[in-house]
């Protein structure tokens, strides 16, 4: 069909680049598959007289119609395909923390809160479950779930050579209310599908790209405010949520899933995603409550992160306590998390049971041996607690550490570390890094438990 060109701005998608250049070839060929995949590409093309309004693909939707609803990602399985999702329920209560038990160590992951211990596979899964639900009620606060309906609206290439890349609009809507967020997608050479990292910024794009990988980028600050009083587009949509920040941003992460799920240039099945100190917390919890992110990399995520709540090693410089982050950050969590001041004994988790919901899936820490303030000593030795669990589930080699010099940065020895890790766990190329080199000695009391039997 024939249409007449819109006059727009330089970053419509009406003004691509030329065709007959490198970069202009090599987003005809994506801009085709984003229209074979039912994306509006935005371009508004007017179609010549006599010829009848354009029907998008496999049912897309246009502006008149509503788009389809989005599966929650407890109904997606990893390699992306929709089941029926189970009915909500209200969130379970837990104890006050006065009546939680007191352990200096940290707590088993394989534990009950009934007493009993894990027996066997259906057992873990229904003590993952209960974990799930421990940190929502303490912690992070709920994850709601996907919204009613979501569309993704090409905007236009923007950038050069390597690092060009596209910008999507994710439009959302839960009931009457209604949003949206941006990412830019940047595609490597070649035809694809290509396998991706959602990142929340900070990536040395050319790096990735080069090997082949896409990246999709987010601010989460879009998806909701780093700031007290509840702003920005999570709390929009769900006014009366409990969560703090770091589910709002893990939900954002989770809603790129989505988008990124619609697209035939994408390798849903081979999906990692990271970031950096806070936005790397929030990469964490997203890659606990979303099955299909394939890869988990928290980078020098620290307190709330992979680093945890007990034990602390500061003969070279301070580490972050719950004191420091709720105090400066309470709108980062449930308002539950600020009764364990004083009081981190009494948590009925530790940071280990949040990188162990992860498991089996690919789960890396990466950390600088300087940067005091996220403990490294203590995120390796959240990295061996949770490990336990990945070698009760037979995959032991599915969890790595990146203890690497330096400080509180993403530096190119993390970039070749995530993609190295990427290639083996999702893409099965063999890499013998060693991703369990460990640096400090674990303190005795600190895992008194064993795997079950």
């Amino acid at each position: 069909m024939l249409y007449r060109e819109q006059k727009k701005g330089p970053g419509s998608l009406c003004r691509a680049p030329s065709q007959t250049s490198g970069r202009g070839r090599r987003w005809a060929a994506a801009l085709l598959l984003l229209v074979i995949a039912g994306v509006d590409v935005g371009c508004n093309a007017t179609p010549l007289p006599g010829q009848p309004k354009p029907t998008p693909p496999n049912g897309a939707p246009t502006p008149d119609t509503p788009y389809p609803p989005v599966p929650s990602p407890s109904a997606v399985t990893t390699s992306g395909s929709a089941t029926a999702a189970a009915e909500p329920r209200a969130p379970r209560v837990f104890a006050a923390v006065d009546q939680l038990p007191a352990r200096r160590e940290l707590p088993d992951p394989f534990e009950f809160l009934d007493g009993s211990r894990v027996n066997g596979a259906a057992d873990w899964q229904r003590r993952r479950a209960e974990l799930k639900e421990l940190v929502q009620y303490y912690e992070y606060g709920h994850q709601p779930p996907a919204p009613d309906q979501l569309q993704v609206v090409a905007a236009g290439p923007r950038g050069q050579g390597v690092a060009s890349s596209l910008t999507l609009n994710v439009l959302l809507r839960v009931g009457e209310r209604q949003g949206g967020f941006p990412i830019t997608l940047a595609l490597p050479s070649g035809a694809g599908p290509f396998p991706v990292f959602i990142s929340a910024g900070g990536l040395n794009l050319p790096q990735f790209l080069e090997r082949g990988y896409a990246v999709a980028e987010l601010n989460p600050r879009d998806v909701a405010a780093d700031s007290p009083g509840r702003g920005g587009l999570f709390y929009t949509l769900y006014p009366e949520s409990d969560a703090g920040a770091l589910m709002a941003w893990a939900w954002g992460f989770s809603r790129v899933v989505d988008a990124l799920a619609r697209l035939s240039t994408i390798r849903i099945d081979q999906l990692a995603v990271t970031g950096h100190s806070r936005f790397g917390k929030a990469a964490l919890v997203a890659g606990a409550f979303d099955d299909r992110i394939g890869l988990t990399v928290p980078a020098s995520s620290g307190l709330a992160g992979n680093g945890n709540y007990r034990f602390f090693f500061e003969a070279e410089g301070k580490n972050e306590r719950i004191e420091n982050i709720t105090g400066a950050f309470p709108y980062w969590f449930t308002p539950a998390l600020l009764g364990f001041v004083g009081r981190t004994e009494r948590l009925p988790f530790d940071q280990h049971a949040l990188m162990a919901i992860v498991a089996p899936r690919a789960l890396l820490t990466t950390v600088g041996t300087a940067d005091h303030w996220a403990n490294p000593r203590g995120a390796e030795l959240t990295h061996q607690a949770a490990k336990i669990v990945y070698e009760y589930l037979g995959a032991p080699g599915s969890i790595g550490i990146q203890l690497r010099p330096g400080a509180h940065s993403m530096t190119e020895a993390d970039f070749e570390a995530m993609l190295d890790f990427a290639d083996a766990r999702l893409r099965g190329k063999p890499n013998d890094t060693n991703f369990d080199r460990r640096l400090f000695p674990k303190p005795a009391a600190a895992i008194p438990w064993v795997a079950p039997g």
